[in-house]
């Protein structure tokens, strides 16, 4: 069972090193899912609304699944994926209109 919190999904890229792209991100609540962000196409897959066994096998699957990573937002903020966190190259010359 999937615990109640915000999850954001990769999708993995093995012929690009293992690139990790950001495809959404949902909450899940005790008894339903909801979409935060939706790159993806994961309405489809995940079936907003009511928390079904249905969607919680889908889920499950895509965890599993090589093409797919399923991290929280919890762990993300803890540093513990720091391969699904994309580096930003800032230049620090530049004026950002301060």
């Amino acid at each position: 069972m999937i615990k109640p919190g915000i999850y954001r999904v990769y999708r993995i890229h093995p012929e690009q090193d293992s690139h990790h792209q950001l495809i959404g991100r949902f909450i899940v609540t005790l008894s339903a899912i909801y979409l935060l962000e939706d790159h993806f196409g994961l309405k489809d897959i995940f079936n907003p609304g009511a928390l079904t066994g249905r969607t919680l096998n889908r889920i499950k699957k895509m965890a599993k699944s090589p093409y797919f990573k399923i991290v929280s937002e919890g762990d993300v903020e803890q540093g513990l994926h720091p391969d699904g966190i994309e580096e930003l190259d800032v230049d620090p010359g530049v004026d950002w209109g301060n």
